[in-house]
């Protein structure tokens, strides 16, 4: 949580420095001018390059300093995103069970964020089907659409599809193992950088191509997604520790790769294609740099000049989010939160599956016991179930019952396993016969004398309370 609320705080200050569509549009006043639209004015109005070009570099080494901080809390915290497992049909769902209060908990949530998203919208609602004046624009509606978002979703496909080609590389195939992230570290200072700290840069580069009032000069030049970059990787860091985990198990490595690590980040990629189309797509300060032409003016620079030649601000709202991408991108971000974004899990640390595969098959140093076969009536030892010989010169377990148990009749450890019988002792098993019975020695002599001698009132005296049933046998000696 802490890493990435300040990943998140870090890019809302990128981001404010280099707005630049609400300032322009509501005033040109110094108080609301940002540093990008200071940019503008100083290069663009004033046609002062060389004093726009310093802003520039200034609002972009300030973003730089930002993103080179946001990736290394990633990178230190070792943030990850991973997917996981959807739950089975029919499962319920963890935690309490719903019940009438929570349903009218619910109920009144719903309705309290529905009302508040309708009054928060209620001036482009009210503006959406209204026809307002229409302005003395020569554009055409169809191809104020066809500027508008068919430049940003192409560019979207390129810059997303470079970052996750990219992403698998760094991500998945991790050429420097645990270290690979910080191959994105040669990436971080342009991770917050927009079209504002390029945009002077970018603008004598069309210059130079005659790209200028052309159709190909709205294809944004930012060619690789930064961010796109960094959120593959951070999804394909933790997938591919899954997929070394199948290879370990003898899987072959191409289409385990495809099956573990491409195909999840399909979706998050579209998903970045859509989130950086639509924000193309109202974007207005590179439309501005370009040239406000007819053949290149888009829908939100149409919408602009409108306002400013009616002095309506219900000059067909409509133009700059029609009713069909609206339904349309509902309608594709309710999916992907149903199937797929709420299985969406952020983690910090190393990888579960690389923690498992890097631990030993068996610790040094500890003997693993061999299992036997048990006695009647009590069941063989637990222990993995492929053993390993204790190590030279080191004795093995000893072998038993728990504490606490008596063995069955019958129950003693393998032949040649465990230590050998102490001095006096005999150990459990069948009574052997009296043609293969040993003459007992001196000692032995001595203790039956000893015993019988005892009268038979101490002798139940000092036997102990618990039955031999109870406690585990002991020698005569002790």
């Amino acid at each position: 949580m802490l890493a990435v609320g300040a990943i998140v705080a870090l890019a809302l200050i990128a981001t404010s420095m280099q707005a630049f569509t609400f300032p322009a549009v509501l005033s040109d006043s110094p108080s609301s001018t940002t540093p990008v639209g200071l940019e503008y004015n100083v290069a663009f109005l004033r046609a002062e390059f060389g004093f726009g070009s310093a802003q520039a570099t200034i609002v972009g080494a300030t973003v730089a300093v930002l993103g080179v901080a946001a990736a290394l809390i990633a990178i230190k915290t070792s943030l990850g995103v991973k997917l996981a497992p959807a739950p089975p049909r029919g499962a319920p769902e963890p935690g309490p069970q719903p019940d009438a209060g929570r349903g009218v908990l619910g109920l009144l949530a719903v309705a309290l964020v529905l009302i508040l998203a309708v009054l928060g919208s209620w001036p482009w609602l009210s503006a959406l089907f209204s026809h307002g004046p229409k302005g003395s624009s020569t554009a055409s509606t169809a191809r104020l659409y066809v500027n508008t978002w068919i430049p940003p979703l192409l560019g979207a496909i390129v810059s997303v599809g470079a970052a996750f080609l990219a992403a698998l590389g760094i991500g998945g195939l991790r050429p420097l193992g645990r270290r690979s992230e910080w191959l994105l570290l040669p990436f971080a200072p342009w991770l917050f950088v927009g079209i504002g700290p390029l945009g002077i840069a970018d603008y004598q580069n069309e210059r130079d191509l005659h790209l200028l009032g052309k159709f190909p000069s709205l294809f944004s030049p930012i060619l690789v997604s930064v961010p796109a970059l960094f959120i593959l990787t951070l999804f394909c860091r933790r997938h591919a520790a899954r997929w070394r985990a199948q290879r370990a198990t003898g899987a072959p490595a191409g289409p385990s790769f495809f099956a573990t690590v491409v195909v999840p980040a399909l979706p998050l990629a579209g998903l970045l294609v859509g989130a950086i189309t639509l924000i193309g797509g109202q974007g207005l300060l590179w439309p501005y740099l370009i040239g406000d032409r007819p053949g290149t003016r888009t829908a939100p620079i149409e919408l602009v000049v409108r306002v400013e030649q009616t002095f309506s601000a219900n000059a067909k709202v409509g133009l700059t989010t029609p009713i069909v991408v609206v339904v349309l991108a509902l309608i594709a971000l309710a999916a992907l939160q149903i199937l797929y974004l709420d299985r969406l899990v952020i983690t910090t640390g190393p990888d579960e599956e690389a923690v498992g595969l890097s631990q030993p098959v068996r610790p040094m140093g500890r003997p693993v016991p061999v299992p036997g076969h048990g006695g009647p009536g009590l069941p063989p030892p637990s222990g993995p179930a492929f053993a390993f010989p204790p190590p030279p010169g080191q004795a093995p377990p000893p072998y038993g019952p728990p504490p606490g148990y008596a063995p069955p009749p019958g129950y003693a450890p393998p032949p040649g396993y465990g230590p050998p019988p102490s001095p006096g002792t005999t150990p459990a098993g069948p009574k052997p016969s009296a043609d293969s019975e040993p003459h007992p020695g001196p000692a032995a002599e001595e203790r039956t004398r000893g015993d019988a001698e005892t009268p038979a009132a101490s002798r139940e005296d000092s036997a102990p309370e618990n039955t031999p049933a109870d406690d585990p046998p002991q020698d005569k000696d002790d």
